[in-house]
């Protein structure tokens, strides 16, 4: 049988294919699969983004940068794609929901 001579639809949200697919919810590891924790996937990305400082993400497939939840109050959420409340904030400092430095 031959091929498909284009693509026949984008990657589904909560998904990524860097290279082609033959399903639009992929599971083949690091080429294409479900979006990772720490990170989302809107339709048709390629490669899963981070989630930005002061947010984290614990949950696979997530689809917009909305479901990064905030970093939780008394902690510190520095570096992008983290994928668990970061760690506490430093002696002396407060930190609101959302911090991203201490």
């Amino acid at each position: 049988t031959e091929g498909l001579t284009e693509p026949t639809a984008p990657c589904s949200p909560g998904y990524f294919c860097k290279v082609g697919s033959n399903s639009s919810t992929p599971a083949f590891g690091t080429d294409a699969d479900e979006c990772p924790v720490g990170q989302y996937c809107p339709e048709g990305t390629a490669s899963p983004l981070d989630c930005p400082p002061g947010t984290y993400n614990p949950n696979l497939r997530r689809t917009d940068v909305t479901d990064c939840l905030n970093c939780t109050a008394g902690h510190h959420c520095p570096t992008w794609g983290m994928d668990q409340a970061g760690p506490e904030c430093d002696a002396g400092f407060y930190c609101e929901g959302g911090a991203d430095v201490a």
